[in-house]
């Protein structure tokens, strides 16, 4: 009984602050060491939060490298393709925010230039994401 309180009020005070679930995945065709990786995660975990106005808690982020892309027509391109999802809260500002964010860590970690990488953002409703053995909604 405790338990499903707590997660009740969990689920009432993350509604409370507005939109939540900042996500964003992140594809890139060139390797690194996990040292690399690792920070890139934090640091774009940080900005995210920071940006989007939300608890850091509740922002995941998903890297993957070395994966198999052409950018411009040209395979050896460094180059990235990412996907960014809230529910609610995005909007044109923020979204610009996040692509100068995200493109500024993938050029300084991984060396892509700016004009070689995507960002599609995704707003979603509250009963479009499970979290905590239920949805937003």
């Amino acid at each position: 009984r405790r338990q499903r309180q707590m997660c009740i009020r969990d689920r009432v005070s993350t509604q409370s602050t507005g939109s939540n679930m900042p996500t964003l995945k992140v594809d890139v065709n060139v390797t690194a060491t996990n040292e690399v990786q690792e920070t890139f995660l934090k640091e774009a975990s940080s900005e995210l939060s920071k940006i989007l106005k939300k608890p850091e808690q509740f922002v995941a982020i998903k890297l993957d490298v070395g994966q198999k892309i052409i950018f411009g027509g040209n395979p050896s391109n460094k180059a990235a393709l990412c996907q960014a999802s809230n529910i609610g809260g995005l909007g044109k500002s923020d979204n610009e925010a996040v692509t100068v964010a995200i493109s500024a860590l993938l050029n300084k970690h991984f060396g892509i230039a700016p004009d070689h990488l995507y960002i599609s953002f995704e707003d979603k409703k509250p009963h479009e994401v499970g979290w905590n053995n239920s949805t937003f909604a």
